[in-house]
């Protein structure tokens, strides 16, 4: 049982430094994308607006999925947040340009 618990420690001390780092290496690449679509909703017009919107619809589910991890710093907090707004921001600059 100690044997176990040894193991238990060392796997799960391994683990942790790991998982916030690929925690903000997708949060950076969902940044990258929110970022090159809002970009691209400033300067369409008319059909190409039309086709920005299942990106963006797409985008906006997966920045809206995420949940804060207990562990994470209050920049990814605050990071989280600020793409939450800009993909409301380039969804409403969307909504004006092709209704």
């Amino acid at each position: 049982m100690v044997k176990i618990k040894n193991i238990i420690r060392t796997d799960s001390a391994g683990f942790k430094p790991l998982f916030p780092a690929g925690f903000k290496k997708s949060l950076k690449q969902l940044e990258e994308s929110v970022d090159e679509v809002s970009e691209a909703s400033r300067v369409c017009m008319g059909d190409s607006c039309k086709e920005l919107e299942p990106l963006v619809d797409e985008l906006h589910e997966e920045v809206f999925s995420l949940s804060e991890p207990r562990f994470c710093s209050k920049a990814v907090s605050y990071k989280i947040k600020e793409l939450k707004e800009k993909i409301i921001g380039v969804h409403n600059c969307l909504n004006e340009k092709t209704h």
